[in-house]
């Protein structure tokens, strides 16, 4: 159960459980381990959302891909800061719990940094412990790669769980490298070389999870 500080802004009620500072450890990819800092904490009329990601070394065995943000982190050794990102978000709408029904909110968010580089728009939904968000680039900034990405977090267990996805724009040059690499390994096998015409297409790509426990409270 949450306790609710009265001086809250009521519309911040629904938000409230992810307000505080949380820790843990996830995976960027399918090998990378990363260490994850978030917090969450209101500035005005708006909610202030600052992240910082480090790559992680093991310091002997891998953890157990169920192992909780505290045991979790007892296995690795934080690294290079890989990505950091403020994210400030806008309430839009803000409807209380009842005895019914769950709080729920609608949002929008900038944000600078983060694993998509540059500025970043997003449109967010909460019901409960949980957040939906989907994100675009700014269409001005030209060193962002995704056309598109998303984020679900919430709580499960008293931690907070993170994944984030991308879309990519996957270009006919790059899979006509990739192609020219796996015909000469067909060619080393003596295999017939097949010619295929690319076009332009979008890949979806699971970039990161992580699980996070409070700290500091």
């Amino acid at each position: 159960m949450i306790n609710l500080d009265t001086s809250l802004d009521p519309r911040f009620y629904p938000l409230a459980w992810l307000l505080g500072s949380w820790k843990g450890w996830g995976m960027a990819g399918e090998e990378t381990y990363v260490i994850q800092e978030a917090s969450f904490e209101t500035d005005g009329e708006q909610l202030v959302q600052r992240v910082k990601c480090w790559k992680a070394s093991l310091k002997g065995e891998a953890p157990s891909m169920m192992a909780d943000a505290p045991e979790g982190l007892r296995f690795l050794a934080a690294g290079d800061l890989a990505w950091k990102e403020e994210t400030r978000w806008t309430i839009v709408d803000s409807v209380p719990a009842t005895a019914d029904t769950q709080a729920s909110s609608r949002c929008t968010a900038d944000s600078e940094g983060g694993p998509f580089g540059g500025h970043s728009r997003w449109e967010l939904n909460t019901l409960g412990p949980r957040v939906m968000a989907a994100g675009k680039p700014d269409p001005s900034d030209d060193e962002v790669a995704p056309v598109a990405f998303s984020r679900l977090f919430g709580l499960v267990g008293g931690e907070l769980f993170w994944s984030q996805d991308g879309t990519f724009v996957v270009t006919a040059d790059e899979k006509n490298a990739e192609a020219v690499e796996e015909q000469a390994a067909k060619d080393d096998a003596g295999a017939t070389e097949e010619a295929v015409a690319f076009n332009d297409s979008l890949e979806e790509r699971n970039l990161f999870s992580a699980r996070l426990h409070r700290v500091n409270d």
